[in-house]
């Protein structure tokens, strides 16, 4: 090792310590704003967080699938209109789509896993933070599962050319895992899992089923893979969007046919699908059709536009810009109006974005770059595909690909991390963290601490 390298080395040695440390802060502060999300936002958080909550009511007290056309229950009505214990005077079937459980046009896992946390505690309002305390730990999982999926990655990152003042051992994954926490610090995906919805649990399969498909795509035995095709099917039995991860698999699988696995190997491709099966036909028997949407007729993506295929396509800029509104919940969107907000959200949306680009562009000939760029550009496609399709303006919501977006940050950062410094690095999540901890401080002090955020003048 030639004394050049010896002292870049040396000169590096602080940043796996200040990476070690702010992995620390991040896991810290995401610790505590799960934990004051799940006991400070209101209920019902804006965004069907209610007809989420009367799925799993339904099937731990009535042992039944709701119909989005369904009443939600008098419980939920009551806690709603701040009348429970005593009941609503409400006419649930009076008052529209809010009337109804309408997110009955979901997959079943979620709600079906959620039913020992609804069944804990007796009170009805007691429940719905037994279920986000549930979803907490959902995250948690998340959290450990993209330590275990970056230390699985980074190894191939620590052995580029030692001779290069590569990364020092464990710095790659450090990286990797502190960019993929700084994702799920953004207030949008917190509060989207920590409040009832099936959000956390698609994360965390999501998640497991990259870690095990990884595995996979190193081994030619049909285990690894028989899991991977198990957790993809169990993906879909959660939100059907998770079909953004159903390229990476059928490349996985042509990646071992060429290393040599078992051409019955490519039955695994029907797995997926027979699990999802006795819910097709469910709704099948029930409505005639594969899926339903929220009105009880075919189709999960709502009204098709009547605007033509070229005038969809011109508007598509305009509506795909949404997406930077998903950094924040959507009960918070307001907040954009705050020329700091706006600039700290996009700006956050489109560090990922460059980076993720970045990471392509240097690891072009690495497998693991792609790997974890898949599934976010099949989520981005699968989008542009549905409105140019249908038309439907709802599908432009970012939460729907937040599942591939904390892989894409992970990917990324250990992609980088032997190629950029590592002060670089670990300035650049440290900026993001702060920019992100500077969102919370704002949405806490206005939202859930009024007198704190008076004095801050918030």
């Amino acid at each position: 090792m030639t004394a050049t390298v010896r002292a870049e080395r040396a000169r590096g040695t602080s940043a796996p310590r200040a990476l070690r440390a702010l992995v620390a802060l991040q896991l810290i502060a995401l610790l505590v704003l799960a934990g004051v999300t799940a006991s400070r936002f209101r209920v019902w958080a804006d965004i069907d967080e209610r007809p989420h909550y009367d799925y799993v009511q339904t099937i731990a007290e009535e042992q039944r699938i709701p119909r989005p056309t369904d009443l939600v229950s008098p419980e939920v009505q009551a806690i709603t209109d701040r009348t429970w214990p005593q009941p609503s005077q409400t006419d649930r079937a009076a008052i529209g789509q809010t009337g109804r459980s309408f997110e009955a046009i979901q997959p079943p896992l979620y709600y079906v896993a959620a039913v020992p946390a609804f069944a804990a505690v007796g009170d009805h309002r007691d429940k719905v933070y037994a279920l986000r305390i549930f979803d907490t730990l959902l995250l948690a999982v998340t959290v450990l599962l993209l330590w275990r999926l970056a230390r699985a990655v980074a190894p191939a990152a620590r052995a580029v050319a030692a001779e290069r003042a590569g990364p020092p051992r464990g710095a790659a994954a450090l990286a990797g895992f502190s960019a993929a926490l700084l994702v799920l610090l953004w207030p949008g995906v917190v509060v989207r899992s920590v409040t009832v919805g099936n959000t956390p649990l698609e994360l965390a399969l999501a998640t497991g089923f990259l870690l095990v498909l990884w595995r996979a795509d190193g081994d030619t035995r049909a285990r690894p893979m028989v899991l991977a095709s198990v957790l993809l099917g169990l993906c879909l039995l959660t939100k059907l969007t998770l079909v953004l991860l159903a390229p990476l698999f059928l490349v996985v699988l042509a990646r071992r046919a060429w290393a040599g696995a078992p051409r019955a190997q490519w039955a695994l491709a029907a797995v997926p699908l027979l699990l999802l099966a006795p819910w097709l036909a469910l709704n099948i028997e029930r409505y005639g059709s594969l899926t339903v949407n929220a009105l009880g007729t075919p189709g999960v993506v709502g009204s098709v536009q009547t605007a033509g295929l070229l005038d969809r396509v011109g508007d598509m800029p305009h509506w795909a810009a949404k997406l930077f509104d998903g950094v924040l919940p959507q009960e918070w969107i307001l907040q954009l109006d705050v020329w700091w907000v706006r600039l700290v959200a996009d700006g956050l949306l489109l560090g990922l974005v460059a980076v993720g680009i970045a990471a392509l562009v240097a690891g072009r000939r690495e497998w693991r770059a792609w790997f974890f760029a898949l599934p976010a550009i099949a989520g981005l496609g699968l989008l542009v595909g549905v409105y140019t399709l249908t038309g439907s303006l709802e599908i432009f919501l970012l939460r729907y690909v937040y599942p591939a977006l904390s892989p894409l940050a992970l990917g990324a950062g250990i992609v980088l991390a032997g190629r950029v410094p590592s002060r670089v690095q670990v300035a650049v999540l440290s900026v993001g963290t702060l920019a992100v901890f500077g969102l919370w401080v704002r949405f806490a002090g206005f939202y859930w601490f009024n007198d704190i955020g008076a004095k801050l003048g918030i």
